[in-house]
């Protein structure tokens, strides 16, 4: 249930513990940044931002592609990683890469193969070839992803 809270003259919407402001007035703000409630040697309990920090992030759901996006970013983006997790999207982002990926393997993958000639009669009449040209291009799907997905 959605609340209506005044905190130091200004008002919040709170959900679940996390406190929106009503009226956005810094940066962080605007970008749909929210806070909430840290308590401070037992005693105090202010509001702090609401970030999204890699070592939250549901590691368990990101599945390779996933984790090189964010590797990819930690080490080649800090500002849009920043963006990210201050606007408490990464975790999103992370996803829907992944996704992307999963569908565009999933077209492009048949297509590539019959291209190849990486035919089930190749693989009974010649294993050792099948496997090679079946390797190169994984290869290759590996690389395009990574240069379409990952790396962008």
């Amino acid at each position: 249930m959605k609340t209506k809270e005044m905190i130091s003259n200004k008002e919040y919407w709170v959900e679940d513990g996390i406190y929106t402001p009503i009226i956005k007035e810094t940066p962080y703000e605007e970008a749909g940044g929210t806070y909430k409630v840290e308590m401070i040697n037992n005693q105090f309990e202010i509001l702090v931002p609401n970030l999204e920090t890699p070592e939250e992030i549901e590691k368990g759901k990101l599945d390779t592609w996933g984790r090189a996006r964010l590797r990819y970013l930690e080490e080649e983006n800090p500002m849009e990683l920043e963006n990210l997790m201050n606007s408490n999207q990464l975790m999103k982002h992370l996803m829907e890469v992944q996704e992307q990926i999963e569908k565009f393997k999933e077209k492009e993958m048949p297509k590539m193969m019959e291209i190849w000639g990486i035919t089930e009669d190749l693989k009974r009449e010649n294993q050792m070839e099948w496997v090679g040209l079946y390797n190169n291009l994984r290869s290759s799907m590996r690389e395009i992803i990574q240069k379409q997905f990952i790396e962008v």
